[in-house]
Order: C-alpha cells, then sequence, then structure tokens
C-alpha cells in the first residue's frame, strides 16, 4: 500500500473538488430521475408493494417481451460485430480513394434519431417499399435489422479508434515473417488491446494501401455501406415520389401549419422550419453543457495517479459517467418528468431542461473521445511547464489545449449531432408549441393520412441530411490517436 502524506491527501483533496460539480449534475439530473422513475414501480400508495412487481415480471406477455429483447439483442450484437469489424479494419487501417466519406457514411446511423430509422425501415420493408416482397415488415428479422443499423456504427467508431492507437510494429513485424492478416489480428492486435494501460511508447499505424488478402475486408465494407445507404435511400425516394411521380409536394407542406386533432388536416403543428431551428438551438445548448462537464472529466480521468487510492477514485468516476450509455433516454425523460416537478426542482418550464437531458446522453461520447487524447500527452511536458512557473491553467493552455482542440471540435460535433436527432428524452420533455423536428416526424406518422406519412418522410430526410453534414465535418476533424501524439 502506498502511504499517505499530506501531499497525498492534498492531491485527493483537490480532485474531489475537481468532481463536485460534474458529480452534482449527474447527481441530480441523472441518479435522482432514474431512481425516481424506477421506485415508482415499486411503490404503490406510498407503500412498498414487492408482490404488484412479482406479479407483473410473472406475467406471460411480460416473460415473452424480455425474451424477445434479449434474444433480438443478442443476435444484433453479434452481427453487428461480424460486419463492424471487418469494416473499421477498412476504414481506419487501409487508405483507398472515398475511405474518409464512407466512414462518415457508416457513422451517420448512430446520430440518427430512432423515428427516423423507423420510417427509412418501414419505407423500405413496407408492402409497397423496394424490399416488400420478402415480407419482412413487422417481423423480428426487420427488428434485428434496425438494431444492426444502429450498432454496426458503433462498432465501426469504437473498434476504428482503438485500432488506431495500436502500435503498429508487432503487426507490422508479424506481417513480415509470413502472418496472414487473421494471424496477426489474433495474436498481436487482440493482444494489445488486452493491456491498453501499457507505458510502452506506441507508434500510430499510418494507413496503407489494400492487399490482396484486403479483399474480403474490403468487400464487406461496400456491403455494410449498402445495407446503411438502402433504408435511406428508400425514405429520400419516398419522400419525392408519394404517388409514382417526382415531386415536391411533401416538401412544400412542411412549411405550412396542419390542425389540431380532430379537425382534419396534417398533423403539423408548427413548420418544420420552426422545429429545426429549435432543434439546432438545443442542440447549441446541450453541446456547450456536454463538452464543460465531459472536458472536465476527461482532465480528471487523465490526470497522473499517484497512489493506488487515486487510480480507484478516477476508476469508480470513469464508470460512474458512464452510467448514461446503458440507460435509454426515454427512462431518463419520464424520471425528468415525474422528478423535477416540484419545489426546490421544479424546471418542468425551464428552457434548459430538454438541453440538460440531451447532454447527459452525448456526455459518454464526449468523454470517450477526450479521454485518449489527453491520456497521450506526455505528463513530463506538465512538469515542464511547472517547473518554469506555469499555473495549472497556463499548462493547460500551453501543453493541451493544442494538442485537445481538434478533437474537441469533433467532441461538439459529436453532441451536437446526437441532441438534434435525440428523440426518447424530449419526448416526454418538449411542449406541443415548441417541438424539435424528431417529435414533429413522430406526430406526423402517429397521425393517418397520406400527406402526414409523405411529410414524415420528407421531415425525415431534412433531419437525416442536417445530421449526415454535421457528421462529415466532424470526419473532417479526424481524432489522432493516441500514439500519434
Amino acid at each position: 500500500m502506498t502511504s499517505y502524506g499530506g501531499s497525498g491527501a492534498r492531491r485527493l483533496a483537490g480532485l474531489a473538488a475537481l468532481a463536485v460539480v460534474p458529480t452534482a449534475v449527474l447527481g441530480v439530473f441523472f441518479v435522482l430521475p432514474v431512481t425516481g422513475m424506477v421506485s415508482r414501480g415499486f411503490v404503490t400508495d406510498g407503500a412498498l408493494d414487492l408482490g404488484g412487481v412479482l406479479e407483473v415480471l410473472g406475467r406471460p406477455r411480460t416473460r415473452r417481451v424480455l425474451w424477445f429483447t434479449v434474444w433480438s439483442s443478442a443476435v444484433a450484437t453479434t452481427i453487428a460485430v461480424l460486419l463492424g469489424l471487418p469494416a473499421a479494419y477498412a476504414t481506419h487501417r487501409l487508405r483507398w480513394p472515398g475511405r474518409r466519406v464512407v466512414r462518415a457514411c457508416l457513422l451517420v446511423p448512430f446520430v440518427l434519431p430512432t423515428v427516423v430509422v423507423g420510417v427509412a425501415f418501414r419505407q423500405l420493408l413496407g408492402e409497397a417499399g423496394p424490399l416488400g416482397f420478402l415480407g419482412l415488415d413487422g417481423t423480428a428479422r426487420a427488428i434485428i435489422a434496425g438494431l444492426v443499423f444502429f450498432n454496426v456504427a458503433v462498432v465501426v467508431r469504437g473498434v476504428g479508434a482503438a485500432w488506431e492507437s495500436l502500435d503498429a510494429r508487432p503487426g507490422e513485424a508479424a506481417a513480415a515473417l509470413g502472418a496472414s492478416p487473421a494471424q496477426v489480428f489474433r495474436t498481436v492486435t487482440w493482444p494489445l488491446r488486452a493491456v491498453p494501460d501499457a507505458t510502452v511508447t506506441r507508434r500510430a499505424p499510418t494507413p496503407r494501401r489494400p492487399r490482396r488478402a484486403d479483399t474480403v475486408p474490403l468487400v464487406l465494407t461496400v456491403l455494410v455501406l449498402a445495407f446503411v445507404a438502402l433504408p435511406v435511400l428508400a425514405l429520400v425516394t419516398g419522400s419525392l415520389r408519394p404517388d409514382d411521380s417526382w415531386s415536391l409536394e411533401a416538401y412544400r407542406a412542411l412549411s405550412g401549419r396542419g390542425s389540431a386533432p380532430g379537425q382534419g388536416g396534417t398533423a403539423l403543428l408548427v413548420p418544420v422550419t420552426e422545429a429545426l431551428v429549435t432543434s439546432l438551438r438545443t442542440a447549441v445548448d446541450a453541446t456547450w453543457m456536454a463538452l464543460l462537464l465531459g472536458g472536465l472529466l476527461a482532465l480528471l480521468l487523465t490526470r497522473r495517479s499517484r497512489s493506488r487510492t487515486e487510480r480507484r477514485v478516477r476508476s469508480v468516476l470513469d464508470g460512474l459517467f458512464m452510467l448514461p450509455l446503458g440507460v435509454s433516454a426515454v427512462t431518463l425523460g419520464f424520471g425528468f418528468l415525474i422528478t423535477l416537478d416540484e419545489p426546490p426542482l421544479d424546471l418542468r418550464d425551464s428552457p434548459l431542461l430538454i438541453p440538460l437531458a440531451q447532454a447527459l446522453v452525448a456526455l459518454p461520447l464526449v468523454v470517450r473521445t477526450l479521454v485518449p487524447v489527453l491520456s497521450g500527452v506526455d505528463d513530463r511536458l506538465r512538469q515542464a511547464a511547472a517547473s518554469l512557473g506555469a499555473g495549472p491553467v497556463r499548462a493547460l493552455v500551453t501543453v493541451d489545449l493544442p494538442v485537445v482542440w481538434k478533437p474537441l471540435l469533433a467532441a461538439g460535433g459529436f453532441a451536437f449531432a446526437v441532441s438534434l436527432g435525440e428523440f426518447g428524452a424530449t419526448s416526454f420533455l418538449a411542449r406541443p408549441d415548441d417541438p424539435t423536428l424528431p417529435v414533429v416526424i413522430f406526430r406526423l406518422i402517429g397521425r393517418p393520412g397520406p400527406l402526414n406519412d409523405e411529410m414524415a418522410m420528407a421531415a425525415s430526410v431534412v433531419l437525416a441530411g442536417t445530421t449526415a453534414l454535421v457528421m462529415l465535418l466532424v470526419e473532417r476533424l479526424r481524432v489522432p490517436s493516441v500514439g500519434a501524439l
């Protein structure tokens, strides 16, 4: 055990002081709403009702839903990994024309709102859709396809970024000795990822030109790109050909207003331009919140730990702030609605409530983008700056900021795109007269009528195009890998 003197105690006190603000925000705006919502399921008329919970969980329908959720998620995850690994390799380790554009396109599904993806797959697989003859509409296979659509982007992003941070030299040596790409992955790449905290100096791999052995990953990448593009193309085509003839009627209708439910007409209560402006304004607020909290957390997590206790504290903080990844945004939004509605936390009318919810959804992405970059900064540079009289802020500006500014912009782009497409939490919190674009789309598809369906597709294209543009800009700000710093 490492003994503690006054210096160690001061370091822990400083670490705790820096963690107070983000921990308080997480406690009030994540832990409290989620636990408050969960507790409602266990309490009836002010008393604990475990019998009622067990009765609900024991219902045949509940068991069927739980089992379907588990097995469909497992199948979708397996397929996403099998497709995403080759695509991550081809887009991060190989150099070929159009690689950056393909990589950006493969990341778009991750930030598309679920409601847009639902509209796109319904248009693709419905009876009148291009793949309607397959009879998949409304089946478990269609749901799994939608899950794979989302998750393959996660695999490409996560595994690709990890691959970029690996030392290239062991793999190059193995290949020079005759190892195949599969053998390099099994004997070199996989063991290297098993020790991510190694302190050896690493050289980031430079993407190389494809060889004959890379044919399979490239072909699979093309197939994944086609899988990602098909629903989007079906959505665009459906919005432009509502009656088997090219028309912009659905887009022109987006500039008007509908009528109240029950009075006929469309479900568009505000013009889509207003909803898009609301989405953009909300995304700006959510982005600066996520960057402020995520940047502070990244600094806390990447500073050198000089004792076992410090390492444990940072590890706990790291895990704590990844919790929003494992909780549905719907759960968070519903929790906001039922726990932040009474003094002293009556925030129902606060304009910052929706941005806060969206910032918490984006926070893990911001942290995971910045931590690898800041971890790669040699701590000796900070020590040298301190020895020359630079304070913590001056050292941060002169040592860390030149390295992290592009990744910081990229993290902001991810947060902005996630906020634009966030629907789960926002659907509970948005006011009827000031909805975001995903909420408008949901209202359109929830009200029968051909024009509503066409407008929903057109609005989805507008949102998907805006999100794709943001992701292309983020791709221009590629985050440097740890080994390249």
